[in-house]
């Protein structure tokens, strides 16, 4: 067989291989097929099997890939580096539910978005422990008009045990699904607001502490749905119901460190006049020495009190 006729078969058998590889591969004819092996083509590339055939391997790996479109991954993806340009998304969901992507437009951040109250994006965004992200007590059963964080504990046996932070769209809430809220400090614990702290039960304000400078003063503020009172009373006494009826003005009550509820001193005002109460015992006084006078003149000031719907007047002098 001569040269030519070998060079010949050659190109008829590269020929008949690539218009069969161009029918594997589902591509538009056997010569955009040819031109894909000179870097370009204008056909999809199909496999001819589904979940089959890799592109690359472990050893010899794709440099860089370059899409414009979506990316879209049915399995595990992997990566020890992706990069996502600027505004561009990386999105999640048959309907691109949750976006994630670097926004350029003002300040350079990244931007996380969410779809919200629906079934199919209930508007929350969670922090999981690897181990638990299939577990029962880590899914989601309801649906937020807000996008909303939640981040659970290690313990997936407890459901409530998350800490939401969002936005209602009047105030910011953390919420706590189970147990107190704690806030820790290395050193000092700051509240820096223009306005106060207000703290309510059950949706209802009951108190309201606000630092005032331009009154000069720091204002503590009761509400009648909580008795229109504050006790103050030993830590470890925190849960005793002391008894007292709601009052008519804000009432200060000061408890001895039993949970005797009858051992207390008050101190009110009734509109009319200064009101100093107690319970059991007598109101003791420092002790002193004590000097009978029946000379008024002696006395610089006379001060006038009602003990019991009786006046008496106390007597002070210098000297």
């Amino acid at each position: 067989m001569n040269k030519k006729r070998v060079i010949g078969l050659s190109i008829l058998l590269i020929f008949l291989g690539v218009w069969t590889a161009s029918a594997q591969w589902g591509g538009a004819g056997a010569w955009g097929t040819i031109r894909s092996y000179f870097g370009n083509f204008n056909a999809d590339l199909v496999p001819s099997a589904d979940n089959t055939y890799d592109i690359g391997s472990t050893s010899k790996g794709i440099k860089n890939l370059y899409v414009s479109g979506i990316l879209s991954a049915t399995g595990t993806t992997e990566s020890s580096g992706t990069t996502f340009i600027d505004n561009n998304s990386l999105s999640f969901g048959n309907d691109l539910d949750a976006q994630m992507r670097w926004w350029t437009t003002g300040n350079d951040h990244l931007q996380i978005n969410t779809e919200v109250n629906a079934d199919t994006a209930s508007g929350y965004i969670t922090v999981v422990e690897k181990s638990d992200k299939d577990h029962a007590n880590r899914q989601i059963g309801s649906n937020t008009i807000d996008p909303t964080i939640r981040i659970f504990s290690g313990d997936e046996t407890q459901s409530g045990d998350y800490i939401d932070t969002y936005h209602d769209q009047s105030n910011g809430v953390v919420r706590s699904g189970g147990g107190g809220l704690q806030l820790y400090a290395a050193s000092t614990l700051y509240f820096a607001s223009s306005g106060g702290m207000v703290f309510s039960v059950g949706g209802t304000s009951s108190m309201y502490f606000r630092q005032s400078t331009s009154q000069d003063c720091i204002n503590w503020c009761l509400a009648d749905d909580t008795g229109n009172q504050l006790v103050l009373a030993n830590y470890t006494n925190r849960d005793t119901d002391y008894g007292h009826n709601t009052t008519t003005n804000p009432t200060l009550y000061i408890h001895s460190d039993t949970t005797d509820t009858t051992e207390w001193l008050s101190f009110a005002h009734d509109q009319t006049n200064p009101v100093i109460g107690w319970g059991k015992g007598l109101l003791s006084l420092p002790n002193g020495s004590t000097v009978v006078e029946a000379d008024e003149t002696k006395f610089s000031h006379k001060m006038e009190v009602l003990i019991g719907g009786v006046t008496y007047y106390i007597m002070l002098t210098t000297t």
